[in-house]
């Protein structure tokens, strides 16, 4: 399977490229906030580590709702929802608006604030990872398909 950064990049969708970047934006901002809180509150970094592999678990399930595959007319890796993807989008967003609270049931409040940022960045992380998967698949599929 190829790496990623041995692929045109025409040959996968802008769309796709920039949800890539901005989440990997965003998990380096969770991880810098997760490292600030870890220190400031002196929170032991099997915590830390305990939500970010929670997250990357959501992430990977909630990259679920994409579904990643070669388009022959335009040439491209593209992505699309289907309806169990719009399923889980609002299960996503419904844990996003309640993440403190679903969290607070099991972490004690000083240490709110980075287990939080350590499940959004592992979520980003998960995220990028599955949408990664996905797209070497795809490009993957149309190569054999060529030969």
């Amino acid at each position: 399977m190829a790496k990623l950064r041995n692929v045109d990049k025409k040959s996968i969708h802008k769309k796709i490229r920039i949800r890539l970047w901005l989440y990997l934006a965003i998990f380096f901002l969770g991880l810098g906030l997760t490292i600030y809180y870890g220190i400031k509150d002196q929170i032991p970094v099997l915590y830390l580590l305990a939500g970010t592999a929670v997250g990357i678990i959501l992430g990977m399930l909630v990259s679920r709702m994409q579904k990643i595959s070669w388009d022959e007319a335009k040439e491209q890796v593209v992505a699309k929802l289907d309806a169990l993807g719009i399923v889980i989008l609002v299960l996503y967003i419904l844990f996003t608006i309640f993440r403190n609270t679903l969290v607070h049931l099991f972490v004690h409040l000083p240490h709110i604030n980075a287990i939080s940022f350590s499940i959004m960045a592992g979520i980003m992380l998960g995220r990028v990872l599955r949408i990664r998967r996905k797209v070497l698949r795809a490009l993957a599929m149309d190569e054999a398909e060529e030969e």
